[in-house]
């Protein structure tokens, strides 16, 4: 397998973050319909992104996760938690791009806590993103657990 084939994402990945996303949209409770339309997709093509029978590209993961108003960040943290025994040039390599590259904004997981969720009208935008990554949290670990 050539360096690039290794680097490449796996089918099995692309397939869980496209269900992670699907899961996002359903728990945030935005439609199908408006997603595509206001990201200037045909009807139905986000079903089919979800269904990986056309590619998953970086512009749908952004342009999903700002319509349901969850940072892209806090999305792929959920989805693919950094490891606990990354190497230490994998480690250096992320610091040197926070310094490079800094977040426009205070990411989302600082303010994360467990605990019941309030009422959905008494959030903020950032508890909302809070508690849509608490669900999704959860959903990935039943995916996993129970394989549904």
């Amino acid at each position: 397998m050539t360096d690039r084939a290794e680097a490449a994402l796996t089918d099995g990945e692309v397939k869980r973050i496209a269900g992670a996303l699907k899961s996002a949209v359903r728990l945030s409770g935005i439609s199908h319909r408006r997603i595509e339309r206001e990201m200037g997709l045909c009807p139905g093509y986000l079903s089919r992104i979800f269904a990986c029978r056309v590619e998953l590209r970086i512009r749908h993961v952004l342009g999903v996760c700002r319509i349901i108003d969850l940072p892209v960040d806090s999305f792929f943290h959920a989805v693919l938690p950094r490891r606990q025994d990354a190497p230490n040039d994998a480690k250096r390599v992320e610091q040197s791009l926070r310094e490079l590259h800094p977040a426009p904004y205070a990411t989302c997981l600082q303010g994360i806590v467990a605990g019941p969720d309030p009422a959905p009208e008494a959030l903020g935008p950032s508890e909302k993103a809070a508690r849509l990554l608490r669900r999704l949290r959860q959903v990935l670990v039943d995916i996993e657990h129970n394989g549904v």
